[in-house]
């Protein structure tokens, strides 16, 4: 099977890359109740803006972020970002090993590689988790606290 259907790592790490994205954009939204606040990167370009931090929590209209705050990412998701770019950057350039190996016959040790690539892939799913915990557990005290202080 492992050489039958080599070609399925690259198409996977394409799929598990679009999960990660979809599963922590949300991940980006700047409250200010947040118990990490005070702590945010500034994105400047409205393009990045589009592409990397999320205007609302949930599809609930009153979940939107001000206005003025929507340049703002949370640390968080930046966290996220920034893990699984390292992550999925070694999961492709494994791919492209794998391609390349395949394409000019060189070769390959398919067992090592999808020990490695099982590993990394993991990885990157678990950290995917664990950031949108972490989201969601600063989010829900952020609003609890902020409810009880007022």
């Amino acid at each position: 099977m492992g050489e039958l259907a080599w070609w399925i790592y690259p198409i996977e790490s394409i799929a598990i890359g679009a999960a990660v994205f979809i599963g922590g954009h949300n991940l980006t939204c700047y409250y200010p109740f947040l118990l990490s606040h005070k702590f945010y990167i500034t994105v400047k370009n409205p393009k990045l803006q589009k592409i990397l931090v999320s205007d609302q929590f949930n599809r609930n209209k009153s979940s939107q972020t001000k206005h003025e705050d929507r340049n703002k990412m949370a640390v968080l998701g930046f966290i996220h970002y920034v893990i699984q770019f390292l992550l999925l950057s070694a999961i492709y350039t494994l791919d492209l090993y794998l391609i390349v190996s395949k394409v000019a016959d060189i070769a390959f040790n398919m067992v090592f590689f999808q020990a490695i690539w099982l590993k990394l892939a993991l990885v990157s799913l678990t950290a995917c988790g664990i950031s949108i915990i972490s989201y969601h557990l600063d989010h829900g005290l952020g609003t609890l606290v902020n409810r009880h202080s007022r």
